[in-house]
């Protein structure tokens, strides 16, 4: 945050909390960053209006909600499943040539997992949002799994067709 780029400036909670507003900016907006309890680092969101007191009361809520995530251990700044996802397409690239396995989870995360919980950090996910994203590709992939089985009851008949 640079001194010369700021033009409205606001420290609360002992300076844990900063309202701001920079130059230069078509819409005047209030952006707000916030010191991580307990951590290193600061999160930084912008807060969607520039009433000052609509942009006080949303950062409020949001140290509130990073207070009481860091109560609980949950990360406040953790990676999301897109970065995840290409960090491991990028990996089984460089260790050489990616074998089949490795090609179908990515194609598996990106096709199905990385859009439904796109806003979801990785220590969100839980085992019941696990369960809740495997009901809904069931719900969503119905007549492809259809599909899928009958295509694989004609292979099954083929090879047993030919077979001694």
């Amino acid at each position: 945050m640079a001194a010369s780029r700021v033009i409205n400036q606001q420290s609360f909670h002992d300076g844990k909390l900063v309202l701001y507003q920079l130059e230069n900016r078509p819409k005047q907006l209030w952006l707000c960053r916030i010191k991580v309890p307990n951590g290193a680092g600061y999160v930084y969101r912008g807060t969607g209006t520039s009433d000052f007191y609509e942009a006080r009361k949303f950062a409020d809520d949001l140290l509130d909600e990073i207070r009481i995530k860091t109560k609980l251990g949950q990360s406040v700044t953790g990676p999301n499943l897109a970065r995840m996802a290409e960090e491991f397409e990028t990996h089984s690239r460089t260790k050489g040539e990616p074998t089949n396995r490795d090609l179908a989870i990515t194609a598996f995360l990106k096709t199905y997992a990385v859009p439904y919980f796109t806003k979801n950090k990785i220590t969100d996910i839980s085992a019941k949002e696990v369960a809740k994203f495997f009901d809904w590709r069931r719900a969503c992939c119905f007549y492809a799994i259809k599909w899928l089985d009958a295509e694989l009851k004609l292979c099954y008949n083929l090879i047993t067709a030919f077979s001694p």
